[in-house]
């Protein structure tokens, strides 16, 4: 029992005494994604989608900044219902953020973070259907395979867990030809709150 109340009076202490920067930290983390699609249509109500993300990160630490590459697998969509029909988008592929932060409060099992940068996507099976039907609207060949964005966000580590939350906004868009149905400059961008946890393995 004294040892359990000791170290209860101590974790203050841990998480607050001031430590070396490591010069480099590698971790494995997952997420959960709430995603909606923007466009130019017109006559367009877009839904929500929720997605995930699972990956591997690296951390380089300059004293209290730091710069975060990321390859993530990454599964994201949308709901959208265009002139009256029903859709379901669904975009998976490799994300590779690159982020540029500054740690707030930085203590030796504690510290709170933020920051932004940013990603590029590699995309594969991709698809837009229309609800209840068997065939696909768009198929493979008519989306972009590559996309770009910008994320910011803020995180907090505590020992070696890792949370964070953070916004993706897409700056590409998903279909090559732009046209949805016959509608040109449709766009169909990428845009998603993220929460996520991750370990830090060293």
């Amino acid at each position: 029992m004294k040892r359990i109340v000791f170290l209860i009076l101590s974790l203050p202490t841990l998480l607050l005494a001031q430590a070396p920067t490591k010069p480099f930290d590698f971790g494995a983390k997952v997420g959960i994604n709430v995603n909606t699609l923007s466009t130019s249509l017109p006559d367009y109500t877009g839904d929500y989608y929720t997605g995930f993300g699972i990956g591997a990160f690296g951390r380089i630490n300059i004293q209290k900044f730091y710069v975060q590459p990321e390859l993530l697998y990454s599964a994201v969509g949308g709901d959208f219902t265009f002139e009256g029909v029903a859709y379901e988008a669904r975009h998976q592929g490799l994300m590779m953020p690159i982020l540029f932060g500054y740690k707030f409060v930085d203590f030796k099992l504690l510290n709170i973070r933020a920051y932004a940068g940013p990603y590029f996507f590699y995309q594969f099976g991709n698809r837009v259907d229309a609800v209840g039907q068997v065939t696909s609207v768009i198929q493979e060949g008519r989306f972009n395979e590559m996309g770009a964005g910008i994320q910011a966000g803020a995180g907090l580590d505590i020992w070696k867990l890792t949370f964070d939350l953070r916004y993706h906004w897409g700056l590409s868009n998903n279909l090559g030809s732009r046209q949805f149905n016959g509608q040109p400059n449709a766009g169909l961008k990428n845009a998603n709150w993220e929460v996520s946890v991750g370990f830090k393995l060293f």
